[in-house]
């Protein structure tokens, strides 16, 4: 198992819930909001050697985000979630 590996999975184990700290006044739900999930995870993948880089951008399926880990070993994980739009504005 790579360095990487081993490191995501201790920095998983060191990380808190997100606190749900946001109403949905639509459903009638909380949820926790960007800032919640970021205070729960930062501290963790920092101390095991891991940055965290998102971007937007657009290609031939659509509009996405890109989240990226970058391990300090050099390795990196990364996911694309694509976003449905009601207008392109």
């Amino acid at each position: 198992m790579s360095d990487a590996i081993k490191a995501l999975l201790k920095a998983q184990s060191e990380m808190g819930a997100a606190v749900k700290n946001s109403k949905n006044p639509h459903f009638k739900s909380k949820y926790a909001d960007l800032e919640a999930v970021v205070n729960a995870t930062m501290g963790a993948f920092h101390a095991n050697g891991f940055a965290v880089l998102q971007r937007n951008d657009k290609d031939e399926e659509g509009h996405f985000v890109e989240t990226k880990l970058l391990h300090s070993s050099g390795l990196d994980f990364n996911s694309k979630v694509y976003l449905v739009l009601g207008k392109n504005d």
